[in-house]
C-alpha cells in the first residue's frame, strides 16, 4: 500500500497522487475515499485517509521508486501478514466490503 504524509498546502487527494507517483511512477487518476480515520496519539491528532484504486498495469510493469517491494497478496496472507500501521483491519474491512470476488473459505 503507497503511502505517506500530507504535505503542508496539500489536500489529501493531491498526497495520495503525489504518493502513488512517488512510490509506483504511476499517475493515478481515479481513486474513491474508502475511509477516514482519526487517532489521538499523546501529542497530536493523526487523521488517516485511506484511498483506493485500480492500477491496470502488471506489477513488472511499475517501476518502483521509494517503495522497497511490492507484490501481490491473496485475503488469506493477509489475514496472516504483519501490516505497518496497524492497517491490517482496514484491508480486511475493505476486502469484505469491496472485493466480491473472495471465496467463502477464507477467514478472516
Amino acid at each position: 500500500m503507497p503511502g505517506g504524509k500530507v504535505e503542508k498546502g496539500e489536500s489529501p487527494e493531491q498526497a495520495i497522487v503525489r504518493e502513488v507517483k512517488e512510490e509506483l511512477d504511476w499517475d493515478l487518476r481515479d481513486y474513491n475515499l474508502f475511509k477516514t480515520m482519526v487517532e489521538n496519539a499523546p501529542d497530536e491528532t493523526i487523521e488517516r485517509h485511506i484511498y483506493w484504486g485500480n492500477i491496470s498495469e502488471r506489477v513488472e510493469n511499475l517501476r518502483l521508486g521509494e517503495g522497497a517491494a511490492l507484490k501481490y497478496f491473496t485475503p488469506k496472507m493477509i489475514s496472516i501478514l504483519k501490516v505497518a500501521f496497524d492497517l491490517k483491519p482496514v484491508i480486511m474491512d475493505f476486502l469484505r466490503t469491496h472485493v466480491s470476488f473472495i471465496a467463502t473459505d477464507y477467514h478472516f
